[in-house]
């Protein structure tokens, strides 16, 4: 896909290039989103903390909520920046992340050793096999009475 974006971006198509690579960092950003609102911050099987419910969404439920997707959208874009190393090299938000963030004495060592890489999908898979188990199941709170 690097190879890809490189290619349009070199000939006479590099907006085409840039509206691809914004639409999959947007994409992204939604799933996000989507995560965020369908889980919240859940405990398997006990009870929710600040549940996103239609008409029923507590103010403070929903500035953590945004904060959650603020944070996560940092991730977000250094994936998007580390998926995509030849489209974005001479970017600023490839100097930030690539190279400011990369040698800071604290996030150095987690770099070096693909920590947050590691974490992510291990994350990733622990999420699929939760959702597997839990697909036709309803919530406690969407039953009816």
């Amino acid at each position: 896909m690097n190879e890809m974006l490189i290619g349009l971006n070199n000939g006479n198509a590099g907006f085409i290039a840039t509206g691809i690579f914004a639409y999959l960092c947007l994409y992204m950003l939604w799933c996000v989103q989507k995560g965020t609102v369908k889980f919240g911050i859940r405990i398997p099987c006990c009870c929710r903390f600040h549940p996103m419910k239609e008409n029923e969404t507590w103010m403070n439920s929903f500035l953590f909520n945004i904060i959650l997707m603020l944070i996560s959208s940092v991730g977000v874009v250094q994936l998007c920046i580390s998926s995509f190393p030849t489209f974005t090299a001479n970017t600023e938000i490839n100097m930030i992340f690539g190279l400011q963030v990369y040698y800071m004495k604290f996030y150095s060592a987690f770099y070096q050793h693909s920590v947050f890489l590691i974490a992510f999908v291990i994350w990733t898979f622990l999420t699929l096999i939760y959702l597997m188990i839990t697909c036709n199941k309803k919530p406690p709170y969407m039953k009816e009475i």
